[in-house]
């Protein structure tokens, strides 16, 4: 390989040299040899997805380009010839001013085929690892870390082209344009190519040693266009690393994985030198009335607005509980909460409050309805705690006892003990006539948790009969926070769920995905933010929080057994036996074939018996939830871990795998056999 490499220096030497036609499949074929045939390698792969907004001239000094958002990743591939690697994943995401991390992932492969996936537990934060076949390992590469990764031209061809070389192992299948750029570091060869009929690939090659330096997504030029999304690749290589067994273990590799700030060690361009290089043609900023969200860069489709109907009364309020019942909540003083950014004024800032408890934690308001004080947030967050906390933002404590829940809606109202003398937010009695699509609202909140309310904000994207549509992208801890119409000081409706999913290219386009798709190189990612309308609740629950906890345990534990079930007929033993019912189940299969000796016969009788008792406890767990008492909230909650129908759905999947399953003893057997 020195050879190889020996050869390559001499003949590139120099690259401004590089005579004009020489050709760029000559080139990238060169650089596939050198990825291919080194024997030990890593490449570290630092990756930036960027939404770029033209703001025309901009301000003195500035050059008129803003990043709306952008996502960072970090990937290093670590070789050993012919088969052995290991792949970590860590990745990032910046809007608003503020970074959170997304994932961390790590894959490690040998060549006898085995492989092993680590992940680190959301809940838990603990890593997680899960041993992989052979034949699932690059799928589920693929799948966790990202289909991307199959279009990066490095990856691809250390990773999934093998059986290709040259410009087809990168994913080109025709270079449009090819060009020498003198820089700091010496001459690089510029090559082009389209890769989609809307996505230009563009690669700079180091031709003195034959290596891809750098990779830029760009969309193809469309003079004008106001906002683009662009992708940044830059490569670094290691040809020594590799070689000892340690440097290719996943588990090692995923407790070094760094854990965020991944923008500052990577090498990516200015926002200015990244457009001039991609080739687009910014146009003028967005009027307001077109802005699009700077989450997802795409025009956010507004629900259709409910008729106009007459101002709804104000809910009744709900009977006070009865002298014998505890109060839900017994805070005890605690310190001034710190506040990050006041947009709304004081008065309305005093009425904000946040809910910490041993659970989780979320926002609320005070609202006085008719007459009576209660604590408003969204069910979800009070009902999973076992001992929760109210205070307002200058520490004060709130005691509440009774609570209420909305049919229907993840709406709960905690009764104020005593009253409250001090500021209220007033809930519109009819959104629809309060605000109209566009109008300007704030979200306040324990924005993520830490006891300090910050603010995000955004417009109304659609109004519904129970919910409403905002483009303000708010997180977890700001679940139960008020959405705040500025024009009025109104409350709109409770900050209480995100939905993100895919949008599929295959669709035919609307009149808002065109242009949203317009600047997109890959399927777009669509993300929305929509709360709860606190109007018009049809009908409140009295909720005993006793039997509301033990109501959640038992969908806890159904979705526990869910989880044992698959383990057990997946033959992952070990991760079944956690959970007390399947491990008694495992342990009379373990006791009976062991006793049994080689008999084949006898051990496909007991994983057929093994299979009629999982099958049994996911029957019996099933009746038990379809028929059982539970409040409505878990009936229609949107969220999986609390959610009675989505809950059923697994399981009745599940039960029918079981009956697959069982009928294939011998595939069962094998697999506890490797």
């Amino acid at each position: 390989m020195f050879r190889l490499l020996l050869v390559l220096g001499l003949l590139w030497l120099g690259g401004a040299q590089l005579r004009a036609e020489e050709r760029a499949e000559t080139v990238l074929e060169q650089a596939f040899a050198v990825l291919a045939g080194v024997p030990h390698l890593e490449v570290k792969i630092d990756l930036r997805e960027v939404q770029v907004l033209s703001q025309g001239a901009g301000d003195a000094g500035s050059s008129g380009l803003r990043q709306l958002w952008a996502s960072y990743q970090q990937v290093r591939v670590t070789r050993r010839l012919p088969e052995d690697w290991c792949l970590t994943s860590v990745r990032e995401r910046e809007s608003g001013g503020r970074r959170t991390l997304e994932r961390r992932l790590a894959f490690g492969l040998r060549s006898d085929g085995q492989g092993v996936f680590w992940t680190v537990n959301s809940t838990t934060q603990e890593p997680v690892r899960i041993d992989l076949p052979a034949g699932l390992f690059r799928q589920e590469v693929l799948e966790r870390a990202g289909q991307g990764l199959r279009r990066d031209p490095v990856l691809a061809a250390m990773l999934f082209n093998r059986a290709e070389s040259g410009a087809r192992a990168f994913g080109i299948n025709e270079v449009t344009g090819e060009a020498m750029e003198v820089g700091e570091n010496g001459a690089r060869l510029r090559v082009e190519s389209p890769i989609d009929p809307m996505t230009r690939l563009i690669l700079w090659i180091d031709p003195a040693r034959g290596l891809i330096e750098r990779a830029l997504f760009a969309p193809h030029a469309r003079p004008g266009m106001p906002m683009q999304r662009l992708t940044e690749v830059v490569y670094h290589y290691d040809f020594t690393r590799g070689a000892a067994d340690a440097e290719l273990d996943a588990g090692a590799a995923m407790a070094a994985l760094p854990t965020g700030e991944l923008v500052e060690r990577a090498e990516f361009w200015s926002l200015d030198k990244l457009v001039a290089a991609s080739g687009v043609q910014l146009g003028s900023p967005l009027p307001e009335s077109g802005r699009r969200s700077p989450e997802t860069g795409g025009v956010a489709r507004a629900w259709p607005a409910t008729p106009a109907a007459p101002p709804a009364p104000p809910p009744a309020t709900p009977a006070a509980p009865t002298p014998e019942a505890p109060p839900v909540v017994a805070p005890a003083p605690a310190p001034a909460v710190a506040v990050e950014v006041q947009l709304l004024t004081p008065e309305q800032m005093e009425a904000i409050v946040v809910i910490e408890g041993s659970d989780g934690a979320g926002s609320g308001f005070l609202a006085r309805i008719r007459d009576v004080d209660f604590v408003v947030t969204n069910l979800h967050v009070v009902g999973g705690n076992e001992s929760i906390q109210v205070k307002t933002l200058r520490g004060t404590p709130i005691k509440v006892s009774a609570m209420f829940g909305a049919v229907g809606r993840d709406i709960a109202l905690l009764r104020v003990e005593g009253g409250h003398s001090g500021p209220t937010l007033r809930i519109a009695e009819d959104p629809v006539q309060t605000a109209k699509l566009g109008d300007k609202v704030v979200v306040v909140g324990n924005r993520r948790g830490g006891g300090v309310a910050t603010q995000v904000s955004g417009v109304v994207r659609g109004i519904g009969p129970d919910r409403i549509e905002v483009d303000a992208p708010f997180q977890p801890g700001n679940s139960g926070s008020p959405i705040v119409h500025v024009a009025t000081g109104e409350v709109l409706g409770l900050a209480t769920y995100s939905q993100t999913r895919s949008l599929d290219m295959l669709d035919p386009p609307s009149s808002d995905t065109t242009r949203a798709r317009a600047s997109q190189s890959e399927p777009a990612v669509e993300q929305r933010w929509f709360g709860y309308r606190a109007d018009g609740v049809p009908r409140w629950e009295a909720i005993d929080l006793a039997k509301w906890r033990a109501q959640a345990r038992r969908i806890a534990d159904f979705e526990a057994d869910s989880e044992a079930i698959y383990h057990a007929m997946s033959g992952r033993f070990g991760l079944a036996s956690r959970n007390p019912r399947v491990r008694l189940l495992i342990s009379r299969f373990e006791e009976r074939t062991n006793r049994g000796g080689n008999s084949q016969a006898l051990v496909v009788q007991e994983v057929h018996e093994l299979f009629r008792g999982l099958r049994a406890l996911a029957d019996t767990g099933t009746r038990e939830l379809r028929h059982g008492e539970f409040y409505d909230y878990f009936r229609t909650s949107l969220y999986w871990e609390t959610s009675i129908p989505e809950q059923l759905k697994a399981r009745e999947e599940l039960a029918r795998r079981l009956d697959r399953a069982s009928e294939n003893a011998s595939g069962f057997l094998a697999r506890l056999r490797r």
